[in-house]
């Protein structure tokens, strides 16, 4: 399992399995299984880190925008449905509606940046869902 090279001054052993160096305490071997898991174990949780960090950099390019086009979608659906209700909605909001019952991508910075924040919203728990899964 573990691979001895003695020199002159330091002695050093290998991780049979990975190859890894794995640093010898007082010289010993008895300790040499326990740190060849411990750096695996290290070097494992690093490599998750590192993958929920490519994870969420992928999820958040360019994601928000597509969050936020469908958010204002389903919002422009859902009033839509409210103004041809029975609902009493005054004509200056129904006016108001009508002007934002345009794509997303004509509608101002001011406007999109509400939609954003809905997106943002969505975006948090995609990654807290990907960060508990690669825990």
């Amino acid at each position: 399992m573990v691979r001895e090279i003695f020199n002159m001054t330091t002695p050093k052993a290998y991780c049979g399995n990975c190859g890894a160096e794995i640093p010898l305490f007082d010289n010993t071997k008895k300790d040499i299984g326990k740190q060849c898991v411990r750096l695996f174990e290290q070097g494992k949780e690093q490599g998750k880190q590192e993958e929920r960090e490519r994870i969420l950099k992928i999820i958040g390019h360019n994601l928000i925008e597509d969050l936020a086009d469908l958010e204002h979608r389903q919002w422009i659906e859902w009033s839509k449905v409210i103004a041809g209700a029975d609902e009493k909605i005054s004509e200056d909001r129904l006016d108001k509606w009508a002007s934002l019952w345009i794509p997303y991508k004509k509608l101002s910075e001011e406007q999109k940046e509400k939609d954003r924040v809905w997106a943002r919203k969505v975006l948090d728990i995609l990654r807290l869902k990907i960060y508990k899964e690669l825990k």
